[in-house]
């Protein structure tokens, strides 16, 4: 895949995520509760996203993870670095993720 494509995938599966969680209680408060249906829109959405990453992964076999990749395409140390940096990637976004939903969900 070209970095332009890798890119506009990667924007593909954020862009409907983040705007239904930024625009939620200012919809809620707007709409009020037929706003429920743009929640089944954006999920129809997401569905479509869902069916093109699995298209991508029938044609790039992506199983494995980053580190055998890497290993494959740069050598060992760039592998070991990129497992790293992507294990610390995944537990800041979950801990952020957990962190910022706290306030929300108590709300």
């Amino acid at each position: 895949m070209s970095p332009w494509a890798n890119f506009a995938l990667g924007f593909t599966y954020l862009s409907p995520v983040v705007g239904i969680y930024t625009v939620f209680a200012y919809a809620m408060a707007q709409a009020g509760p037929p706003m429920i249906w743009s929640l089944v829109i954006v999920g129809l959405g997401q569905f479509l996203v869902a069916l093109i990453f699995s298209e991508v992964v029938a044609q790039f076999p992506v199983a494995g993870g980053v580190y055998p990749w890497t290993r494959r395409l740069w050598g060992r140390k760039y592998a070991w670095m990129t497992g790293w940096v992507y294990l610390i990637a995944l537990l800041v976004t979950i801990g952020s993720v957990a962190y910022g939903s706290g306030p929300f969900i108590a709300s």
